[in-house]
């Protein structure tokens, strides 16, 4: 095993208890209720607040789950063009077990999918003991009958947002201004010229532009649409933006993710949702960078430019108006 993935297990073993595996459904965690008494789809911990754990694992290859093109994949054709309405479309990582942790990293991600297994297994119970029949499973594993590929979705990768820019500073109000000296402003002054030379900060809006296969009538963004700058650091602890990702969370990528759990009970159907909340880049993968098509819109459903368009920026700008899983049996997680 290589000093890098041995300085990895070491320190899952030190933040072992945080791991989703060393989770218990019912135990250390559970779905919240809502008003009337029936389970919501949120997870909370002992404390009632929102459940979130550690994974580590590889990135997967695309048919392993893996997605990170600017449009959805397999979209319905009636759902498009994507607008700012737009259900909100996120990339997806799949995770498999680390192919150099050792029993270490490979037990905690058996663990992890025994984890989300109890959950499954549950629901699944419930279903049969009730009059529905059968119940469609959009799963958050994936990987054949074994299921061995955990699905993390990253938050949206589109967001509309106002002009300007946020900030989470309060505003200074005048009885607590005092004067600066000239050395001092000059020392401020060179910081926010820093700030303006490109130190990237969650939250940081970019144009979907960016992207290199955001083109087309399959797109019907207003300018208000922008990706946005989540926390997802590289190897050297700097973040990294949205339209640099695909370069960055190859194919054996290794990654530590926190994540929450979410699931959506309907009719016929359940739906279970695993969201990053942050992403550490632990060692690059040696595959090439995702690259993809510019998605078509169906002939059916494009429409014809206009022929008259609007003739300045600010007229332009007022225009816009499956069986459940077998449970898997935990494994220890031996040096």
């Amino acid at each position: 095993m290589t000093s890098l993935y041995s300085s990895v297990r070491d320190t899952f073993i030190k933040t072992k208890a945080t791991s989703l595996g060393n989770h218990k459904f019912g135990g250390t965690f559970d779905r919240s209720f809502d008003s009337s008494g029936i389970y919501g789809s949120k997870f909370t911990d002992e404390s009632r607040r929102k459940f979130t754990a550690n994974v580590v694992g590889e990135i997967g290859s695309e048919a392993e789950g893996t997605w990170l093109g600017a449009g959805a994949k397999n979209l319905p054709a009636d759902k498009l063009p994507l607008t700012e309405s737009s259900k909100p479309h996120r990339w997806i990582l799949a995770l498999r077990a680390p192919t150099a942790g050792g029993k270490v990293l490979r037990g905690g991600h058996t663990n992890s999918l025994a984890t989300l297994d109890e959950i499954t297994s549950e629901d699944h119970a419930e279903n049969n003991n009730s009059d529905l029949q059968s119940v469609w499973v959009t799963d958050w594993v994936k990987g054949g009958a074994a299921g061995d590929v955990i699905l993390l979705q990253l938050p949206p990768t589109y967001e509309v947002k106002s002009a300007g820019r946020a900030t989470n500073k309060a505003p200074r109000t005048p009885n607590r201004r005092t004067r600066v000296s000239d050395d001092e402003q000059d020392d401020e002054d060179e910081e926010d010229e820093n700030m303006e030379d490109g130190a990237q900060k969650v939250g940081d809006v970019y144009s979907p532009s960016l992207l290199e296969n955001c083109r087309g009538d399959y797109f019907d963004f207003s300018p208000q649409v922008k990706l946005v700058q989540r926390n997802i650091i590289d190897e050297d602890g700097d973040l990294v933006a949205p339209h640099e990702l695909r370069g960055k969370l190859t194919e054996g990528t290794l990654v530590y993710a926190t994540i929450s759990l979410k699931s959506f009970s309907h009719p016929g159907s359940r739906t279970y949702h695993i969201y990053v909340e942050s992403l550490k880049i632990l060692d690059s993968g040696l595959a090439t960078p995702w690259s993809y098509d510019i998605p078509e819109l169906p002939a059916f459903r494009k429409r014809a430019r206009n022929s008259t368009p609007p003739r300045d920026v600010s007229d332009a700008f007022n225009a816009f108006e499956s069986p459940s899983p077998n449970k898997k049996t935990r494994t220890q997680a031996n040096a």
